[in-house]
């Protein structure tokens, strides 16, 4: 469980963000989300791929989902390299492509690409 900790604590402690030191604290914010969305970027595309391959697990982050006022279900990944799932019975799951009816759609789940790795499931409220 630590080992893919160790990952991103040593991603961060060779970095050197641009915004250190730098940034007025109205800019501060809008540069820590873009560093922070350049870490997961690195991590989801670099380092995932090595530890599923070595067999060490990692914590894949659950989708967040909206209901639109259509009622379709919206899905976002919080990082790269994930397939967005979702399903009515949580055993048989379909990708998700785009928005579609949330009619008899109770839950949803992130998995990792090219892998039988999954987030924790879901469920969604209407």
């Amino acid at each position: 469980m630590l080992f893919p900790r160790l990952l991103a604590f040593a991603e961060r402690a060779w970095h050197q963000a641009e915004w250190e030191g730098k940034l007025s604290q109205a800019a501060f914010l809008p540069a820590l989300n873009r560093d922070f969305s350049e870490f997961t970027q690195v991590v989801a595309k670099r380092h995932y791929s090595r530890l599923v391959k070595a067999d060490i697990n990692v914590r894949i982050p659950p989708p967040g989902y909206q209901i639109d006022a259509h009622h379709q279900l919206e899905l976002r990944a919080a990082m790269p390299n994930l397939k967005l799932e979702y399903s009515a019975d949580a055993m048989t799951w379909h990708t998700y492509t785009g928005a579609v009816s949330a009619d008899n759609i109770h839950f949803v789940r992130a998995r990792l690409i090219n892998s039988p790795h999954t987030s924790r499931i879901i469920a969604v409220e209407p």
